[in-house]
């Protein structure tokens, strides 16, 4: 009969530590995400992905890193899951992108974005930040590559429903962060202002809330950043407000409109709104001039009131006289 010696014991104990260490954790989930606790303001019933946009400038045949955050604020544990999809512009310009579900685009990007796990958990009230990783291939033309990175929620099975609810039928939303990346080299720019006016190019208005819509023009091979001033003067020249258009994008190929409201108490009679426009690059501006009058109802029906007596009250005294 072999006789165990003291050193085998000892070694005997350690592997059982190390295999019961093995059981209790080695199937447990580690995310390869950094999660932090947020502070608690209550159960919003959403989760929140920033920055909403991205922008990056990187040479072919290199990469760069970005950070996304997702914050859980549905007052549940769940589920997300990554994904990507590319977009484009259109020339409709009330749509500010189109996105292309399966399909690869002209100037895809979502076949660059890398990112460690495509499903991580979270519970209510924490944060995960995600890293993730654009590379370029060498040889990868000069220009605009555009996709969003999508992030979906899967909220935990309750009582209700149960563990035999699909994940499909459980998606509650879906939100996306929008990834410009500008490949560096030779590029080329072309954007232009289309027009300028009031909504629906009324020219005259019962109230002191005057709309306004932009229409701006990219035929550029990058996304363009285009931003203006609007200034408001009365019919004497004087300035009396004015509007600080910020910038907004607009995709290669695609025309977009930009609304926007100039408001300001006791406004009436004739004003003009003069637009400078910045393209975006090369400090280029395209300016426009439009007119329209102010009339609030209000003012104008207690001055018909005040005309309309004073008529009255010269008939009147005409009409005596006459007698």
């Amino acid at each position: 009969m072999t006789r165990t010696t003291p050193q085998i014991k000892k070694f005997s104990k350690i592997y059982q530590v190390i295999l019961v260490m093995v059981l209790i954790f080695g199937f447990l989930p580690v995310s390869a995400y950094q999660t932090e606790i947020i502070s608690d303001g209550g159960i919003q019933n959403d989760f929140v992905v920033s920055p909403g946009k991205i922008e990056v400038f990187i040479d072919a045949g290199n990469q760069k890193s970005v950070t996304l955050s997702v914050a859980n604020r549905t007052g549940r544990d769940g589920r997300f899951i990554l994904s990507t999809e590319d977009f484009t512009g259109s020339d409709d310009p009330n749509l500010a992108v189109v996105l292309q579900g399966e399909l690869e685009s002209s100037s895809s990007l979502k076949n660059f974005i890398y990112f460690p796990e495509e499903e991580f958990t979270l519970k209510h009230n924490e944060r995960a930040l995600i890293p993730i990783t654009i590379t370029v291939p060498g040889g990868t033309e000069a220009g605009g590559r555009f996709a969003s990175v999508f992030v979906s929620f899967i909220p935990a099975y309750d009582e209700s429903s149960g563990p035999n609810v699909s994940s499909e039928a459980r998606v509650v939303a879906r939100i996306g962060s929008l990834i410009f990346a500008t490949v560096n080299g030779e590029t080329f720019h072309d954007g232009r202002l289309l027009s300028f006016q009031t909504k629906n190019k009324k020219s005259l208005f019962g109230e002191n809330k005057i709309p306004m819509q932009i229409t701006f023009e990219n035929n550029s091979t990058t996304h363009l950043n285009p931003y203006g001033l609007v200034t408001i003067r009365n019919v004497f020249g004087t300035k009396v407000g004015e509007v600080v258009i910020d910038p907004w994008f607009v995709l290669p190929d695609s025309v977009r409109l930009r609304d926007f409201v100039f408001s300001k108490e006791n406004l009436f009679g004739m004003y003009s709104a003069t637009l400078e426009m910045n393209r975006g690059y090369d400090d280029q501006i395209d300016e426009s001039k439009i007119n329209f009058f102010v009339l609030p109802i209000k003012e104008t029906s207690a001055l018909v009131l005040v005309l309309i007596a004073l008529v009255v009250l010269v008939l009147v005294k005409n009409k005596k006289k006459n007698e």
